[in-house]
């Protein structure tokens, strides 16, 4: 999807703190803030007053994590399939992707690509980095369901967009909550996309198309001379 992104904006593709890429962590994580901490010192080093900030499945959490607290530096949020953090993340699906996970191996990889994006086959590059983190040991919090007060507290024009089959939870349910507690919220819901809708099938261009309408209604230039 980079070339399409990449042909209307620039794109910086940042590797999460707390998980294996090429961030450099100096202090533990130990909640929501340093999150908000991360974005902005890393928006500031690249010398960006505002960004949107585009995040897919734990990343469009962690992405919610830091509009939480309020990032002057958020121009809008374009979360894609962003698993239980609006929604319900039923039981069974958060065992099955434990036992995905014990022991880690490609084997199990394969299975839990074939389990949450049904007919995607992931390519070498795509299993050799999965490989090259297979060893890595998280210590940031795992994903969970945002309290209603946190929802309320994201002042971030937002945009969620879900698989209307994804194996995560319940989207419709998912859009009501978010509609109802997210100030500035829209939803957008693929019918028959699963958790893999920005990678395969016939959604990935107008998923594409609908974030970068969103994000060019939500550009600081605009949104200044509106006002």
């Amino acid at each position: 999807m980079i070339e399409r992104l990449a042909a209307e904006r620039t794109v910086y593709a940042l590797d999460i703190i707390g998980g294996p890429g090429l961030s450099g962590q100096t202090k533990p994580i130990t909640g929501r803030t340093d999150y908000a901490i991360w974005l902005d010192d890393t928006l500031a080093a690249l010398e960006l007053p505002h960004a949107h900030i585009m995040g897919y499945s734990d990343g469009a959490w962690r992405a919610f994590l830091a509009a939480v607290d309020g990032s002057e530096r958020i121009a809008s949020l374009l979360l894609v399939e962003s698993g239980g953090a609006v929604g319900k993340t039923p039981w069974r699906v958060l065992v099955k992707m434990i036992r995905y996970a014990i022991p880690p191996s490609e084997k199990n990889m394969r299975k839990a690509a074939a389990w949450l994006m049904p007919g995607n086959v992931p390519v070498a590059e795509e299993m050799a980095c999965a490989r090259a983190g297979l060893g890595y040991r998280t210590r940031s919090p795992w994903p969970q369901r945002l309290k209603d007060e946190e929802l309320q507290a994201i002042s971030a024009p937002t945009l969620l967009v879900y698989g209307g089959e994804s194996v995560l939870g319940d989207p419709g349910a998912a859009a009501t909550r978010a509609r109802q507690l997210i100030p500035r919220c829209e939803v957008e819901i693929f019918p028959g996309a699963t958790h893999g809708l920005l990678f395969q099938g016939r959604d990935v261009d107008a998923a594409l198309d609908r974030i970068l309408r969103f994000a060019g209604r939500h550009d600081p230039v605009k949104a200044q001379q509106a006002n």
